[in-house]
């Protein structure tokens, strides 16, 4: 009976790496425009979007993306980092979305959520970037910028 278990039991672990290997762990599918440029103001560092294409014809593409930052020492709450994943929409040329993620300051560590607005042209862009983190109620905002790869 053990070594039937023993070898139910590794069946099950194989079929589950299989599984696992057939499910793609890239969240950005081939259809996706990567840009890449940098955020700056009370936090500087990098952007990635991935614009995805308008597969419902109405005009309106989704966005996809993550910010890594680090943030100055010279604002009320210490030097640390900045890590968020975006999601947004772009029509017209205007894009909006929102920001999930994390910062890690002297303060404490705590979840930020925030917006990010602005154009997009056909190689580049820029716009505004906001966070909130619950230390203490703070604030993070800057500009960002992005050139198409």
């Amino acid at each position: 009976m053990k070594k039937f278990t023993f070898i139910l039991t590794l069946f099950v672990f194989a079929a589950f790496l299989f599984l696992n290997s057939c499910v793609s762990t890239n969240q950005y599918s081939q259809t996706s425009d990567v840009w890449n440029g940098t955020i700056t103001g009370e936090a500087i560092g990098k952007i990635k979007i991935f614009l995805h294409d308008d597969n419902g014809g109405t005009g309106t593409k989704t966005i996809s993306g993550e910010i890594t930052a680090k943030i100055s020492s010279a604002n009320q709450y210490g030097g640390g980092s900045m890590r968020g994943r975006l999601s947004g929409t772009i029509k017209n040329k205007i894009v909006t979305g929102k920001i999930f993620g994390d910062v890690s300051v002297s303060d404490g560590d705590s979840p930020i959520a925030g917006n990010f607005s602005g154009e997009l042209s056909e190689s580049s862009g820029s716009g505004e970037w906001f966070v909130s983190a619950s230390l203490d109620l703070a604030r993070f905002k800057g500009k960002w910028t992005l050139e198409k790869q």
